[in-house]
C-alpha cells in the first residue's frame, strides 16, 4: 500500500471523527420501529423539542412505518396483548384477522388444520398457531401528530450507528 493512500484514509478518519463529535441530548430514544416512534411523540408533551433525539440507524417516516407494519408478521396474538395496547391508546382500532394462520410447502400455503403436516414447530413457534390482530397504525397518534408526524420525526432523528454511550454524570 502506498504512503499516499494510507495518508488519505487517515485524513479521512480525522474529518470522520471531527463529524461525530460528542453532545449532550438528556431524552434519547433509540429504534427505527413504531414503538420508538411512540415514545418519541409521548416524550414530546412533557419534555423541551430540543432535549429529546431519536437515534435509528436508516430513515424513518410514516410511509416506511406503515409498510412495515402491513407486510410483516403481526405479533399481537393474544387477548392479553390487546388489552395492554387498548390501557394506554383508548382510542385505537384493533381487528381480529379473518384467515387462520397458515404455513407454506410444496409451493403452496396450506393451514395447520389441514392435510398437508408442518415441520415440527420449535419452542415459542407455537405462538404463531393463533390468529392475530391487525391495527390500524394511526389510530395510535392525534389527528394533529399523524398528519405531522414526518416532520416531527424529521425534526428529531439523528441516522447514524451508535458505537457507544458514555454515561455522564
Amino acid at each position: 500500500m502506498s504512503f499516499g493512500l494510507l495518508k488519505h484514509f487517515k485524513d479521512h478518519k480525522k474529518g470522520f471523527q471531527a463529524q461525530n463529535a460528542a453532545k449532550f441530548v438528556a431524552h434519547v430514544v433509540l429504534g427505527s420501529d413504531l414503538g420508538s416512534v411512540l415514545k418519541l411523540i409521548e416524550l414530546r408533551k412533557s419534555h423541551p423539542s430540543e432535549s429529546i433525539s431519536l437515534i435509528t440507524p436508516r430513515v424513518v417516516n410514516k410511509k416506511l412505518l406503515i409498510e412495515n407494519y402491513q407486510y410483516g408478521v403481526s405479533h399481537m396474538r393474544s387477548q392479553a396483548a390487546v388489552a395492554e395496547i387498548y390501557k394506554s391508546h383508548f382510542d385505537a382500532k384493533i381487528s381480529a384477522q379473518k384467515l387462520n394462520p397458515q404455513f407454506y410447502k410444496d409451493g403452496k400455503f396450506h393451514e395447520f388444520s389441514g392435510r398437508a403436516k408442518s415441520m415440527d414447530l420449535l419452542t415459542g413457534e407455537h405462538f404463531f398457531l393463533e390468529k392475530g390482530y391487525r391495527l390500524e397504525i394511526s389510530s395510535l397518534f392525534t389527528t394533529e401528530d399523524w398528519e405531522n408526524l414526518d416532520t416531527i420525526i424529521s425534526q428529531h432523528i439523528d441516522i447514524r450507528i451508535v458505537e457507544g454511550i458514555e454515561k455522564t454524570e
